[in-house]
């Protein structure tokens, strides 16, 4: 598409030329239109500042962005670019040898078919993204856009100014309509701050194009502090973006238990309400990382006045050393969460502690408890099945701890403190506190915290400059970022000697004196069970709901079986596409509806197996392609089959027990 030669910007631009009008009314009907509304004020600003929008651009340090002329620097960098682009590839080294899942059943099906094929260890020169760092003036972009095949161009400004001058220069209108004529498309993100802009990409690079990952291109335009930052903070996101997005078999298992909780035990039902009253005592959320060995005390001196919550295997520790939490909070639906709570029932009495947990934890977990605190939790096909819109808690995991301030929360505490929620170690060979059941147990599985990913990935700590963590532990790091972010009318406090949380105050345990509160303790945790619905047994649960979501199911199944079995879809690229209208990641579908609940028990699965086939198609010779698509077809089928099988069984056997 023809650009303006660069020769002809001068140093002030028009207020508005025809060229930024088109190009601000492209932005809002590709769906940018906050973004665009960002632009328009800073332009009038400049405007009534200056008199002007200049066009060339400058660093914070008042240097050129382009030496020695943008024609020349532009030029110059694609020709690079091109040459050798940089790409992120996934990393699939096998299947696991002792894991029983559908999606792993078909990467072993697809595998042996495909024993002593070559793979090219350069794949093809497409992606599903194309990922670009910096805006500058743009005229990089339908260069790229030309180049390579990509399916969605996602650009990453942290300097407004930049997109303000380029909507000037660059025929954003035409490139947009480009893309789309293409089947392509195009996401600005923008944000001052690095963590920000950095975390912005989940939404892009997790959703449409998520099967397409492997191979993405990644751009970087300039260089300045702010653009390294983000840039490093992106890679440090990398593991969170490759992360499955549920498996079938675990949604399989949270609807069961959750209709087997709802069905057979009384309980408080814990979601938002607006009239409850603030309670103003500090609440001490204790999780079992390595750091708590060292704060026990500081928890034991400030007991009396503080609501005290354990997290998981938080408890045998606190029980240990004498302190019985007021609230103990789980959330895995694992054997693993009631080993622990079993483990803990054996030798203490926990049945006066009051359980806070999403109702899709095991039966075992829930029993020692007299009194349980549930909530239908964020996402997941049970919930969408059966809660009502506004009574589910959203930002209530992935873990313990993100459920333990999320509920104070709801129940209207407002001071939080953490202890031992360290996600990571100063030490990556102590992976929890001692007297965990990680370490009170002689087995492996248990010595080795459960198996659990090693500490490797280094973070800025809370308490030093640098501690590590894992992948898991990362993604729970920023959920509890995003928690905080978002409730800035409440007061965050961590005293956890490991990762650093961007949205909570570093404090000193042992500087903490907790004042006695206005009322006794035990009167504001009943004030809290008070304000909750109380449900009897079968009060949560719908048949006809159920019913509808047996049958819409498998309409779903015939579908996407008659898709493995379409020989005209020629390449992955094709029956990516074809599966995308029954797909949606739990995450971005924001209504409880039976049709999501069908795509969330799904796509985490479909998702995986998809781009396994993407990835090893890539890497095959055009001629040995063939004959793989028609693997791939049949492993798919066989897939959706077994999966068709064990999703209507569990919905007939559940209607069944619903009926009694």
């Amino acid at each position: 598409m023809p650009q303006p030669p660069l020769s002809d910007l001068s140093a002030a631009g028009v207020e508005r030329s025809d060229l930024y009008c088109r190009n601000i009314a492209a932005l809002r009907a590709s769906g940018h239109d906050a973004l665009a509304d960002r632009v328009e004020r800073l332009r009038d600003e400049t405007v009534r500042k200056s008199g002007e929008v200049r066009l060339i651009p400058t660093q914070a340090n008042g240097a050129p962005l382009y030496k020695p002329d943008p024609e020349t620097a532009i030029a110059a960098q694609l020709a690079r670019y091109k040459q050798t682009p940089t790409r992120h590839f996934l990393a699939i080294n096998g299947v696991p040898a002792n894991v029983k899942r559908v999606t792993h059943d078909a990467m072993r099906e697809i595998m042996g078919n495909l024993q002593g094929q070559y793979l090219d260890p350069l794949p093809d020169r497409d992606a599903g993204h194309m990922l670009c760092f910096g805006v500058g003036l743009g005229l990089h972009l339908p260069e790229l856009a030309a180049m390579f095949d990509f399916m969605e161009l996602v650009i990453l400004e942290p300097n407004l100014t930049y997109l303000l001058q380029s909507l000037h220069v660059l025929d954003w209108a035409a490139l947009i309509e480009s893309l789309e004529i293409q089947g392509r498309s195009i996401t600005l993100l923008h944000a001052e701050e690095p963590l920000v802009l950095a975390r912005s990409v989940l939404v892009p690079l997790r959703s449409r194009h998520l099967p397409q990952l492997d191979g993405m291109f990644v751009y970087t335009h300039y260089n300045d502090p702010v653009m390294d930052r983000t840039f490093a903070e992106v890679r440090t996101l990398l593991p969170v973006i490759e992360a499955n997005d549920g498996f079938f078999e675990d949604e399989q298992l949270m609807l069961e238990q959750a209709v087997d909780n709802c069905l057979n035990r009384e309980h408080y039902l814990l979601y938002d309400r607006a009239d409850r009253p603030l309670k103003e005592i500090p609440v001490f959320v204790v999780g079992a990382g390595p750091s708590l060995d060292d704060t026990i005390e500081d928890i034991r001196r400030n007991r009396d006045n503080i609501v005290l919550v354990s997290c998981s295997t938080s408890l045998r520790p606190l029980l240990s050393a004498g302190l019985v939490p007021d609230f103990h909070s789980e959330v895995e639906n694992t054997k693993d969460a009631a080993t622990i709570i079993q483990d803990a029932a054996a030798d203490f009495d926990i049945s006066g502690i009051i359980l806070l947990a999403t109702n899709t934890v095991r039966p075992e977990v829930v029993e020692p408890f007299k009194r349980r605190i549930m909530y239908w939790r964020e996402s997941i096909i049970s919930s969408r099945l059966f809660s009502k819109q506004d009574h589910y808690l959203n930002m209530a995991g992935p873990s313990v701890a993100n459920l333990a301030v999320r509920a104070g929360i709801s129940m209207g505490f407002y001071e939080f403190y953490l202890f031992g929620v360290d996600m990571g170690a100063r030490d990556p060979s102590q992976h929890h506190a001692s007297g965990s059941i990680y370490y009170d147990r002689d087995d492996e599985y248990w010595q080795s915290g459960a198996h659990m990913q090693p500490f490797s990935i280094p973070q800025p700590g809370n308490m030093r400059e640098t501690v590590y963590t894992n992948a898991s532990f990362l993604l729970c790091k920023i959920y509890l970022d995003r928690l905080f972010q978002t409730f800035t009318n409440r007061f965050f406090f961590n005293c956890s000697d490991g990762v650093k949380l961007e949205r909570a105050t570093g404090m000193i345990a042992s500087t903490l004196n907790a004042m006695p509160p206005d009322k006794p303790r035990r009167e504001i945790i009943e004030d809290c069970l008070a304000e909750m619905d109380f449900c009897r047994p079968g009060d949560q649960v719908d048949r006809e709901r159920l019913q509808q979501y047996r049958d819409k199911l498998a309409d779903w199944f015939e579908t996407a079986i008659g898709i493995a079995r379409r020989e005209d879809l020629a390449t992955m690229r094709q029956v990516i596409a074809a599966y995308y209208p029954l797909l949606g990641s739990s995450s971005f579908m924001a209504r409880f509806t039976v049709d999501s609940a069908i795509k969330g028990l799904c796509t985490g699965t479909v998702i995986s197996i998809l781009q396994f086939g993407h990835f090893f198609e890539r890497r095959l010779s055009p001629e040995d392609r063939p004959r793989f698509m028609a693997v791939f077809r049949t492993a798919i089928e066989n897939a959706l089959r077994d999966m068709q099988g064990q999703g209507l069984g569990l919905a007939d056997d559940l209607l069944a027990r619903m009926d009694g």
